[in-house]
């Protein structure tokens, strides 16, 4: 394991860490699931460990569900409580009514409602891969004084901002686009025909996953209707295109809002590369003005890689809670 050197007062340390610690298979006795009644239907959530002590919030990417964090939790100190959410439209939770084209900008008040109003957690830690990481950086940036910790594995923020002369273009084709073309109609099909195309749909993109690592994400989307037949209700509206997106200069001016620990996670094979990660840099020594401590790391792996190599991020994020103030 290598050592990560304790932030200091308004800097941030960044070092590549490589790792060998073997995967361990997770203990269903120490995962509850859970439902959390909201005005659409409920949110679905898995909680490792669950005790008195207040969970680590962990928020998934786009298209994946909480099953994203099931290789990486294990792997975690047994200290750390964590409740992975499913966000609406995804894996175990209901779908935004038919009719709605979801911003993510909603989505940080569905957070606000979970931890405030369900319950009534006064302070917060956050872990978010890809657009996860995104809400939790604007959330983090919206309450300051609520997030104690944020942790980003691989965060998608860049890629789902616009230049300012796309921006209005960008949110009529999302929102027209997402309320009238899609109405949340769910895929279905024999097993191996949903999984061979989630598995091929993730082949075309640049992040692709293999057919086991598909399969763990399929096993919480799926809803079996006959004896072969299942149903993929997974909703297709929260394209990219159709969030809301917010400017770069939007984004700088929320890193300025940050107040809290910040533990920033790069892949190398990820998306924060090119312009993407000179983009991340420049924010993180934004956030270092305000935070008590900033802390880089990059990992060898692809934007999953949290999924896929787990044993070079638990490490990380291990010593980032023994070394916290």
């Amino acid at each position: 394991m290598c050592s990560l050197r304790s932030g200091i007062l308004r800097r941030f340390s960044s070092q590549r860490c490589f790792h060998t610690t073997q995967v361990q298979r997770i203990d269903p006795k120490t995962v509850e699931e859970i439902k959390i009644p909201v005005p659409w239907g409920h949110i679905a959530g898995k909680w490792w460990r669950k005790n008195e002590e207040q969970p680590l919030i962990a928020l998934h990417g786009l298209f994946d569900n909480a099953a994203t964090f099931d290789r990486l939790v294990p792997l975690l100190n047994e200290n750390i409580s964590v409740l992975a959410l499913d966000l609406p439209g995804f894996g175990k939770s209901s779908n935004p009514p038919n009719g709605m084209s979801p911003s993510y900008l909603e989505l940080i008040v569905w957070i606000r409602y979970v931890m405030k109003d369900y319950f009534n957690w006064k302070k917060i830690n956050l872990l978010g891969h890809s657009f996860g990481g995104n809400l939790s950086f604007s959330y983090s940036a919206m309450f300051p004084e609520e997030v104690g910790k944020f942790i980003s594995i691989d965060c998608s923020r860049f890629n789902m901002s616009s230049k300012p002369e796309y921006l209005l273009d960008d949110l009529k084709r999302g929102y027209m686009g997402g309320v009238v073309k899609s109405m949340g109609i769910p895929q279905e099909g024999s097993y191996e025909l949903l999984l061979d195309y989630m598995y091929n749909s993730r082949a075309k993109t640049p992040f692709k996953l293999s057919k086991e690592l598909c399969e763990l994400l399929l096993s919480r989307d799926l809803e079996k209707i006959s004896d072969d037949v299942y149903r993929n209700p997974t909703d297709l509206r929260p394209h990219l295109k159709y969030m809301g997106r917010p400017t770069l200069l939007f984004l700088d001016a929320l890193a300025e809002k940050v107040k809290c620990e910040m533990l920033a996670i790069r892949a190398t094979g990820g998306v924060l590369v090119k312009y993407r990660q000179e983009r991340l840099e420049k924010q993180l020594s934004i956030i270092s003005q305000n935070s008590p401590r900033v802390v880089y790391q990059v990992v060898d792996g692809g934007h999953h890689v949290h999924l896929e190599n787990p044993e070079r991020v638990a490490p990380i994020i291990n010593q980032f809670f023994e070394t916290s103030d």
